[in-house]
Formats: structure tokens, sequence, C-alpha cells
């Protein structure tokens, strides 16, 4: 699997206007791939549909992979079925990151769902399970496997993993 560079956007920090502004700038400089985040969002549906297709478009006339944060307090919120993952295949998403929470049983499922996005696991989250639990987990279900990825950035300064 040949590396990206990526950059972060966090629609509720900022405007679709600069997002694409950023997008745009990072493109020129050979990003090729996008993480947004799909966790801290507090707006109708309608208008995070609405937004989120727009920057996300707007990443795909560039040739840019967009990858959606998210959670299982996002499914409950936007009332998304583990079965079901249209809703992020509708907004352009080319997958999603698994953040905190899941149980190893919820991402296995998702691996399952046919809107074939791609499913990345926060490494972040993995390296603080006593005894990588939730890996095991994950592994030992019958998970899709060209679907598995795993995400190894992580947006804070002087970080890495």
């Amino acid at each position: 699997m040949k590396r990206k560079l990526g950059i972060s956007i966090y629609p509720e920090k900022s405007t679709v206007e600069k997002d694409k502004e950023y997008i745009e700038k990072a493109h020129k400089y050979g990003f090729s791939k996008i993480f947004t985040c799909l966790l801290s969002v507090d707006k109708p549906i309608d208008i995070i549909k609405k937004e989120f297709i727009e920057i996300i478009d707007f990443a795909d006339r560039l040739e840019m992979e967009v990858i959606l944060d998210i959670s299982p307090a996002v499914f409950d919120k936007l009332n998304i079925s583990y079965n079901d993952l249209s809703f992020f295949k509708e907004l352009g998403a080319a997958g999603i990151r698994l953040d905190l929470g899941f149980d190893g049983l919820k991402e296995a499922q998702l691996t399952y769902d046919k809107t074939d996005l791609k499913i990345e696991l926060n490494i972040l989250e993995l390296m603080w399970i006593h005894e990588r639990q939730l890996l095991d987990l994950f592994l030992m279900r019958s998970v899709k496997r060209e679907n598995k990825e795993k995400d190894d950035e992580y947006e804070k300064k002087y970080y890495g993993c």
C-alpha cells in the first residue's frame, strides 16, 4: 500500500469556503488524503449532509481521498445502522476511521457492508487497550479483509504512532 500525505479538516471549527481553500493549497503541495471529523459536528443532519457533500465533492475533483472519523455516538446521533453505511457513502467518503468506543464485533460487522467503504482503525485507540483486546476481538471475528486498514496518523503536534 502506497503511503499518502494527508491533512485534517474540522468542519465545526471552520467554514466550507475556508476548508476548500485549505484543500486546494494542500493539493497543490502534493497531499492526496483528507481526514475529517464527524465526532463533534453538532448541526442538523440536512446541514451536515449539505456541507460534507460540498467539501468531499470538491476534494474528489482534485482526486483526494476523504476519510470520516466516526464513533458509536455518531451512529446513535445520526440514527445510522451498523448494517447500512450508505449515509457515509452518500456524503462521498472513501472510507471511515473508527474512533473510540467500538467493541470488536461492530468493527467486524461494518466490513460486510455493501458500500465497499474503507474501514480504518484508530491505532491510538488500540495502543491503550489492555493486552490489545480490541484488536484480538477484531481479528478473531470474520472480517472482510480487503476493507480493513489501519490509521497511523494523529493530529497532535509532535505525536506519532
